[in-house]
């Protein structure tokens, strides 16, 4: 039987803007470690560029200076090894931390639930941890004949190179890469988290309402590179949230494991989005209204609070990669 909770009466809200909401003291994790939570780079998009900085969100500078209001670059993530991979446009854009475009892949249509091609704009993109893949999605408002009228997905995997078919489509949106073979997914009511082994059928994880009523969204879901923990937008709107749970069990290989526990959530913000875990998953980062933040010492709720580290950014993606 499924124990579900009221997340606004188990917990007590911290008064900052991005304040992280705590769970009852019975549910308090364990004490972080000091340093942890600042190496590797995140990859951000600012003033419609891709932008590098350190994890600790210094020495932040431009890697591409082409973008505009019109033809903006978005969605950017990073392998180990420092490779960039972001849409603009129709096309995928691969390129190195100083901005020198190793290749491009203008991705061809997939079929969306509805059995409509989509093609066009790039969504999401996200490079798989060994560089040799890419997964990407198209979003589509479409009222098909004898169908509803909705936003649909699809999700596709390429070679990183150049375009070569590397995985099975889905119809489900924003990937992220939980193994070099593996993704997390996310496509609405009944499927919000999402498993997809690239070259298998996509297998239903949770929903907010498999722990906690009354229910929202789940949303742009990462998984720690250790598989302890997970980060999700709960929510819509002025009300999407960033919040993350312990797993119990493994997500990496494998059944999805049961439903993670809750541990910790902030306000809510239209601006919240992108959450990502350090390369040790002692810290989260994620936009907000006016840049992006970190929590150290995710574990624990209350202390530290949030600080912001980047002014202005948007779309963070964090990686092993250092800083070249």
């Amino acid at each position: 039987m499924k124990t579900r909770i009221t997340l606004s009466a188990a917990a007590a809200l911290l008064a900052t803007a991005t304040g992280v909401t705590t769970v009852p003291a019975s549910a308090a994790p364990a004490r972080p470690a000091a340093a942890a939570g600042t190496s590797g780079t995140i990859v951000f998009v600012k003033n419609y560029n891709v932008w590098i900085a350190a994890g600790n969100g210094s020495h932040a500078r431009a890697v591409t200076r082409g973008g505009t209001r019109t033809s903006p670059f978005h969605s950017p993530s990073e392998s180990d090894a420092g490779v960039i991979a972001a849409a603009r446009g129709s096309l995928i854009v691969r390129m190195t931390q100083r901005g020198k475009v190793l290749n491009t892949i203008n991705p061809p249509r997939l079929w969306n639930s509805a059995g409509e091609p989509m093609d066009g704009a790039v969504n999401d993109v996200a490079i798989s941890p060994d560089g040799r893949r890419i997964a990407w999605s198209f979003v589509r408002y479409s009222c098909p004949v004898a169908a509803d009228c909705l936003v649909r997905y699809t999700t596709g995997y390429t070679r990183s190179t150049r375009y070569a078919r590397a995985g099975r489509s889905t119809y489900y949106r924003a990937p992220s890469w939980v193994t070099n073979t593996r993704t997390l997914q996310t496509g609405g009511s009944g499927s919000q988290v999402m498993i997809h082994d690239i070259n298998s059928a996509p297998r239903h994880w949770f929903d907010d309402s498999d722990y906690t009523f009354p229910s929202t969204d789940l949303a742009d879901g990462e998984l720690s590179r250790n598989g302890r923990w997970l980060a999700e937008i709960r929510g819509y709107g002025t009300t999407s949230a960033i919040i993350w749970y312990r797993v119990s069990g493994s997500a990496r290989t494998g059944n999805p494991p049961s439903v993670p526990t809750y541990t910790c959530y902030t306000n809510g913000d239209a601006r919240h989005a992108s959450p990502t875990w350090s390369p040790d998953g002692t810290a989260l980062a994620w936009a907000s209204v006016d840049g992006i933040y970190v929590k150290r010492a995710a574990a624990a709720c209350s202390s530290p609070q949030p600080r912001r580290v980047i002014k202005g950014g948007s779309a963070p993606n964090w990686s092993r990669a250092a800083l070249r």
